[in-house]
């Protein structure tokens, strides 16, 4: 108990530097303040019933899928922050969306104290990874924190998007998204339901070596992309490390890295493939980079990420010339 309250008083004291220093004040929620009965209440994927006072102006999210379902639903000036993955056209949909967004949240793992106070955000939207420490923090600092399910399947995209419009007072933005998501999902399926042809496997080879496996959302777009998953030929579910000998064991037929801004390999991709062991292999001359948008996509736009996936199968079997983000409105 006395390590929490030392670390309790320790967030206050920097917090009280912050406020100083930026001129920023706490939501009056802070203040003790019951509310009036106005606005709406939203019950979280933690059991946990937020109060959200009026419909949202200023949102502030934990993740860069959070980030592409809510601009899916709102406009850009909304977004009171964005993460720096947004900002990255590899990594995102949205980054051409969030130029307009001044502030940007430097962690992958979470938001900070320092950008909360300097965001002033009506309602935090977070992943369930997020700690209890500053989930609970922001909480009893008056802020609204509604904390979701970390999509790890398109059924998780589907639940994450409805709570967010319910959330942000679009639920019917947010149905409309849905809908369009399935809509371009049953065209995908309807086009490779047709093929008779074997079915490749492919090998995902990322610094994330536990990830992709079945369990992953990298499972389910590999499956939707009629592509056997090399991870789950070598015997492994998410969170299981890919070693080398799983590597022979799956023997992929190509393997699928993420795109660099230069287009040459990194460093990790270079020295991974160097390896003697893996010289003989056919996928050895079938390595296929593309976008980690669509390696790791878990918003709206996984048919973008499937239709790449069979792209790097097949050939162009999709046309993505016209990608574009989802939108509801």
């Amino acid at each position: 108990m006395g390590k929490k309250i030392l670390h309790w008083l320790l967030e206050i004291f920097c917090l009280s530097l912050l406020l100083l220093s930026t001129g920023c004040s706490l939501p009056e929620a802070n203040l003790g303040k019951a509310h009036s009965g106005g606005g709406y209440d939203v019950v979280d994927d933690q059991g946990t019933k937020v109060h959200i006072p009026e419909k949202p102006k200023r949102i502030l999210a934990g993740n860069l899928a959070f980030d592409t379902m809510i601009l899916g639903i709102t406009t850009p000036d909304h977004l009171v922050a964005a993460n720096v993955l947004d900002r990255d056209p590899l990594a995102s949909f949205i980054s051409e969306d969030v130029k307009s967004v001044k502030l940007t949240s430097q962690s992958l793992t979470g938001i900070s104290l320092e950008t909360v106070v300097k965001a002033e955000p009506d309602v935090l939207i977070l992943p369930d990874w997020n700690s209890k420490n500053d989930i609970d923090m922001f909480r009893s600092l008056g802020y609204p924190v509604v904390v979701l399910k970390g999509p790890s399947s398109i059924a998780d995209i589907r639940h994450d998007l409805g709570k967010i419009g319910e959330v942000m007072g679009e639920k019917e933005r947010a149905r409309k998204v849905v809908v369009e998501m399935d809509r371009q999902l049953d065209e995908i399926d309807n086009i490779l339901s047709k093929r008779t042809d074997r079915k490749p496997a492919g090998l995902l080879v990322s610094q994330m070596a536990s990830w992709g496996g079945p369990g992953s959302i990298y499972d389910e777009l590999t499956t939707r992309a009629r592509v056997r998953n090399g991870i789950a030929e070598a015997g492994l579910k998410n969170g299981q490390e890919l070693t080398k000998e799983g590597v022979l064991k799956a023997d992929p037929d190509f393997f699928l890295v993420s795109a660099t801004r230069n287009g040459q390999p990194s460093k990790f991709q270079k020295e991974w493939f160097h390896d003697p062991s893996m010289q003989h292999m056919k996928g050895i001359h079938h390595i296929i980079a593309i976008p980690n948008r669509y390696l790791y996509c878990a918003s709206q736009n996984v048919p973008n990420a499937i239709k790449a996936i069979a792209n790097a199968a097949y050939g162009p079997v999709f046309d993505m010339s016209q990608e574009a983000l989802i939108r509801g409105y």
